[in-house]
C-alpha cells in the first residue's frame, strides 16, 4: 500500500530534476510504500526526458504525468494529486534537494499531532561559503515557513506535506493563479478549522538567487 505521494511540478530546471530525483529515490521512506509523480509543464528543455529516464529506471517509484494546457504550477501539482495514490502528499520545487529523512520525517509529523498539514523547514544554500549580495538578501525575506505557519495560516509548496482528504474535501489548487496558490490553499483549510503545524525536522535545501 502506497503510504506517500511526492508530486513535483516542473518546468526547465533538468539540472534541478535530475538533483531532486536523485535525493527522492535515496529516500530512507520504506521502498514500496511512497511515489514520486513529476508533472511536467509544457517543459522545452530536457526536464521531461530526465523524468521518463527515471519512470524506466525505477517503474514502481517514480512515474510522469504533463500538464500542457495550463502554465501554471499549481495545474502541474493539481494533475499530480489526480493520480496521486498515497494517503499523504508531499510537495517540494524542482530547484529544491530534501534531506534523506524528508519524506519519513514529514509523515511522522503529519501523524504525530493529527495534524492536516505540516510545513517543513527550508534552509537556503549558496554557491560559495559565503553568500553574494544577492543571495544574502534573498533568503533575508523569503520562505520563512515557520512564520508562515505561525502568522499567516499557509506553508509554501517547496516543503508541504498535505492529507489526500484534505483535497477531497475542500478542492484542488486554483489552477489559473501564477503564484500565491499556496497561500489561498493553506488559508482555505485553516480557516475552515483545519490544523497545521511547523516541522524543523522536514528539511529541504533551496538555492537563494545569486543575481
Amino acid at each position: 500500500m502506497i503510504k506517500a505521494s511526492v508530486i513535483i511540478p516542473a518546468y526547465n530546471n533538468s539540472d534541478g530534476l535530475k538533483r531532486l530525483l536523485a535525493s527522492l529515490v535515496g529516500q530512507d521512506f520504506p521502498k514500496g510504500q511512497y511515489e514520486v509523480i513529476v508533472a511536467d509543464n509544457a517543459s522545452t528543455d530536457s526536464s521531461q526526458d530526465i523524468a521518463q529516464a527515471y519512470a524506466r529506471n525505477y517503474p514502481r517509484l517514480v512515474k510522469n504525468v504533463s500538464e500542457d494546457k495550463i502554465q501554471s504550477s499549481y495545474a502541474a501539482r493539481n494533475k499530480g494529486i489526480q493520480i496521486a495514490q498515497g494517503e499523504i502528499l508531499a510537495f517540494t520545487d524542482s530547484d529544491c534537494v530534501p534531506c534523506e529523512s524528508w519524506l519519513t520525517e514529514g509523515c511522522k509529523a503529519l501523524r504525530k499531532d493529527n495534524a492536516s498539514m505540516i510545513a517543513g523547514r527550508i534552509e537556503f544554500t549558496f554557491k560559495e561559503s559565503q553568500p553574494n549580495i544577492w543571495e544574502y538578501f534573498d533568503p533575508a525575506g523569503k520562505l520563512n515557513q515557520e512564520s508562515y505557519v505561525e502568522n499567516a495560516g499557509f506553508g509554501a509548496t517547496a516543503n508541504l506535506f498535505v492529507r489526500k482528504t484534505m483535497f477531497d474535501r475542500y478542492g484542488l489548487f486554483l489552477s489559473e493563479l501564477e503564484s500565491g496558490g499556496d497561500y489561498e490553499f493553506g488559508r482555505r483549510l485553516t480557516q475552515s478549522g483545519e490544523v497545521l503545524l511547523f516541522a524543523e525536522s522536514a528539511l529541504v535545501y533551496h538555492p537563494a538567487r545569486s543575481g
